[in-house]
């Protein structure tokens, strides 16, 4: 059988490596001719070796995957999206994607989705796997964060607030506890917007309204643990309709 060939777009270093040798191990008929790090590489290896297949990752440090597809529509190959953020399921399918598949890989989900495209005449019913991860992420009881060592995965039970510092956010956590990543506050507002629990205060803050204890005529909000946040004039009716009912 004729080796698929293809190319893996991902910023984090030990990824495609780890990717390229479970493809070698598990899924002989795929063949990594070229791999990219950014957008602008991605448009260009793509362009230069034309892949039957492409996996591709989403967060890149000049834009995102779904750029590298827009340059390329209508799309000359297959792609397997492989993300760690549930929250972009739904975009993908615009893309009709082989699969996609959240970070940590599973080897069955790897090997299912390869299957996918090499399996000639069967069809296989993607589009449901995609939307189901798509609704796993509109009310996530867990999120899963990359952190330099691997994944961090968070119970959204156990936070008690977000504070946005600069390009950072914290996450504090119960029990005293605080994590930091890299990652704008706006992404875990967007992620967690349809989940009743949490509501965003003001710019640099957003709350597990399960965890509000009180808030002051001035804006003060005291949360489990002696945490504080603030209450901006633009937030106060939704805060206060949240904090009556909860």
């Amino acid at each position: 059988m004729r080796k698929l060939n293809a190319v893996i777009v991902e910023d984090i270093t030990v990824n495609p490596i780890l990717l390229q040798n479970l493809i070698k191990t598990y899924c002989g008929e795929v063949n990594i001719v070229a791999m990219a790090e950014n957008v602008k590489d991605a448009v260009r290896v793509i362009g230069e070796v034309t892949p039957q297949v492409v996996f591709c990752d989403i967060d890149l440090p000049d834009g995102n995957g779904f750029d590298i597809l827009d340059h390329f529509m209508p799309l000359p190959f297959k792609v397997i999206f492989i993300s760690g953020n549930r929250e972009y399921a739904y975009k993908a399918i615009k893309f009709h994607p082989v699969d996609f598949i959240v970070k940590p890989i599973r080897i069955n989900e790897l090997v299912y989705a390869v299957n996918a495209i090499t399996s000639s005449g069967k069809k296989v019913k993607i589009r449901p796997r995609i939307e189901n991860v798509g609704r796993k992420a509109s009310y996530p009881d867990k999120i899963a964060l990359l952190d330099p060592p691997g994944y961090v995965v968070i119970e959204t039970v156990e936070i008690i607030m977000f504070e946005a510092k600069g390009n950072y956010t914290d996450i504090y956590l119960l029990g005293n506890r605080k994590q930091t990543f890299c990652r704008l506050l706006k992404e875990f507002v967007d992620l967690l917007e349809n989940h009743p629990d949490f509501i965003r205060t003001q710019r640099s803050y957003l709350v597990n309204i399960e965890q509000v204890k009180s808030c002051s005529r001035q804006g003060l909000i005291k949360l489990t643990e002696d945490h504080t946040a603030q209450l901006g004039n633009s937030y106060r009716k939704e805060f206060i309709a949240c904090f009556r009912n909860s």
